[in-house]
């Protein structure tokens, strides 16, 4: 004969599935985001790139840098999810660590705030309008400002709107 769950067990499952769906939102959102800021070609020949500017030269580093932040900033989310939902003497360190409970001591850190989602839907849309920018550009899409062999003026699909749609998919 099955048995009936006792509450603990439901509570246990139901904060077990928050911190999973917090989970899943942060990859997708992160994964969206480190896809946007990834080059989909190999650089371009050197004969082929243009002198960069300073502000251009500091791109490239600040995309590692930013990209680097946001992997930090979404593994300590599911950090604190997971401290918060199984408390230990290991995660409540982890908690104060992070967070400064003491100035939030009603806040469920293992929900998915209306707020959490809309923004995991608006990295996820923004990468697929970067794919699709990817997609229509095909080699000619590069991170570094170059005239290619065959080098043509693109004006259809998400470019017949917009001269750089693709920053619209990143940010």
């Amino acid at each position: 004969m099955a048995s009936i769950p006792s509450d603990t067990s439901i509570c246990c499952l139901l904060l077990n599935s928050m911190v999973a769906a917090k989970v899943c939102l942060h990859i997708c959102a992160t994964g969206a985001q480190l896809f946007s800021m990834t080059p989909p070609n190999a650089r371009p020949d050197p004969k082929e790139r243009l002198k960069p500017t300073d502000p251009e030269l500091t791109v490239s580093w600040l995309h590692d840098l930013v990209k680097g932040i946001l992997c930090s900033w979404s593994l300590a989310e599911i950090s604190v999810a997971f401290a918060t939902a199984h408390e230990s003497a290991i995660s409540k360190p982890i908690t104060s660590l992070l967070v400064r409970t003491h100035s939030l001591p009603d806040f469920d850190f293992t929900a998915s705030t209306p707020a959490l989602i809309a923004g995991c839907c608006m990295c996820v849309i923004g990468a697929a309008v970067r794919s699709h920018c990817y997609r229509t550009l095909g080699r000619l899409f590069t991170f570094e400002l170059s005239i290619r062999q065959d080098h043509k003026l693109v004006t259809s699909g998400p470019y017949s709107i917009v001269r750089h749609p693709s920053y619209t998919g990143v940010w």
